[in-house]
Parts: C-alpha cells; sequence; structure tokens
C-alpha cells in the first residue's frame, strides 16, 4: 500500500468510527432523556402518595383512632 492509500484508509476507519460514535451518543442521550422524563412521572406519583399518606394519617388523628392502636379480635 502506498502512503496515500494508507491515508486514505485511515481517514475512512476514522469516520466510521466517529460515526458510529455520533449516533451511540444519540441514542445514549435519548435513553437519558427517557429516563428523566420517567423520573419526574415517578417523583409527581410519589408526591401524591406521600400527600394521601398524609391525609390519611390526619383523618385517622381526628377521629381519634389509629388502626394499628386497635386491639385483635377475639379467636374463637
Amino acid at each position: 500500500m502506498s502512503g496515500t492509500e494508507e491515508d486514505r484508509s485511515r481517514l475512512d476507519e476514522l469516520e466510521m468510527k466517529t460515526t458510529f460514535q455520533e449516533q451511540l451518543l444519540a441514542e445514549l442521550n435519548d435513553e437519558v432523556t427517557r429516563q428523566t422524563l420517567q423520573l419526574g412521572k415517578l417523583e409527581r406519583q410519589m408526591q401524591l402518595l406521600l400527600e394521601r399518606a398524609q391525609t390519611t394519617d390526619e383523618d385517622a388523628g381526628r377521629v381519634g383512632e389509629n388502626p394499628l392502636d386497635e386491639p385483635p379480635p377475639p379467636h374463637y
């Protein structure tokens, strides 16, 4: 192989590697974006569950009864 052919071969190989890396970077970016959206959704769901649990605790406190404080049912 002559110097020009070797240079062309090396350049082609570098271009293929660059193309692969650009594609991989785009795929990784898409995955990070998807996971960021999913994380936001999960955080909102967690917040709603915490608010619901707090409301339930407050309602139980107003009645003056906590279901966990009730004695166990009699056994037959």
